[in-house]
């Protein structure tokens, strides 16, 4: 594959990594997943696959599917049975379903980045994880001061 890149990430996939990206796990996952389009796999299939142990995966899975970047299939439940198994002990799978086609296309993109540029990625998620904990810190700092004010309006 001849190399598409110019140096610069297109806006679209730097918007999809820091609005919906926010670790390493996440990341391998979506890239399985939209690899494997149409196939749902399991949290062991896909651990196996992204060499991560199971239980660390299962976050990210789960912030992948809030985001609207994956569809998650549940099996049949008896009733009271436990919500990530079913009593025949089938598990969840989990399959590449995007909320759009713009978001489709992003992901296709990140998938060609990543797998021709990686490091310019991986350097991209953590100036994106470090603008998150400054943003997290002015705004707790923010708040601090609201809630000194608010116990002296008391």
């Amino acid at each position: 594959m001849t190399k598409p890149m110019s140096g610069t990430v297109p806006d679209d996939v730097r918007r999809l990594l820091f609005d919906c990206i926010e670790s390493y796990e996440e990341l391998e996952l979506l890239l399985i997943l939209e690899k494997s389009r149409g196939t749902a796999m399991g949290t062991e299939e896909l651990g196996a696959l992204a060499r991560v142990h199971e239980s660390l995966i299962e976050d990210a899975l789960h912030a992948l599917a809030r985001r609207g970047l994956i569809a998650v299939q549940d099996p049949p439940q008896a009733p009271g049975a436990l919500p990530e198994k079913s009593t025949t002990g089938k598990a969840r799978r989990f399959l590449y379903e995007p909320a759009s086609a713009g978001v489709d296309g992003a992901v296709r993109l990140l998938a060609r980045w990543y797998a021709e540029e990686p490091q310019l990625i991986i350097r991209l998620m953590s100036e994106h994880s470090i603008q998150r904990v400054r943003a997290g810190a002015a705004i707790a700092f923010a708040d601090a001061f609201l809630l000194k004010k608010d116990r002296s309006d008391g």
